[in-house]
């Protein structure tokens, strides 16, 4: 039996030490979790909020595959998040909301402030 060897899907960084922005993923005003973005260092990623516990999870499972999908696209970090914000409702996986948007300076702030939330 032969494998061939294939490339993984592309991704943003997950970490990054410049700043971030960051929107709220939202389904009947309940908060999955938030998406985050840094040009600086094409970094980018979807973090799942605690309190929402699997379905916080299973909705980070399909907005980290809409930002890989970006990336093969070949949209940055920003333009990626830009196009989701506009065009992307997933159902139970919920949408963007525009009226959320926050900077930080660096990663570790926007974990801090969405872990709070």
């Amino acid at each position: 039996m032969y494998f061939e060897a294939v490339s993984p899907s592309p991704y943003y960084n997950f970490h990054t030490d410049s700043p971030v922005t960051q929107y709220e993923v939202r389904k009947d005003q309940v908060l999955l979790g938030v998406i985050w973005f840094s040009d600086n260092d094409d970094a980018g990623g979807f973090m799942s909020a605690a309190a929402c516990g699997g379905r916080g999870k299973n909705a980070s499972v399909e907005w980290n595959q809409q930002l890989r999908q970006a990336k093969a696209a070949g949209l940055g970090p920003q333009l990626a998040v830009e196009s989701l914000v506009r065009d992307v409702d997933l159902g139970q996986h919920g949408r963007i909301d525009t009226a959320s948007r926050r900077h930080f300076p660096d990663l570790a702030a926007a974990h801090a402030f969405a872990a709070e939330r």
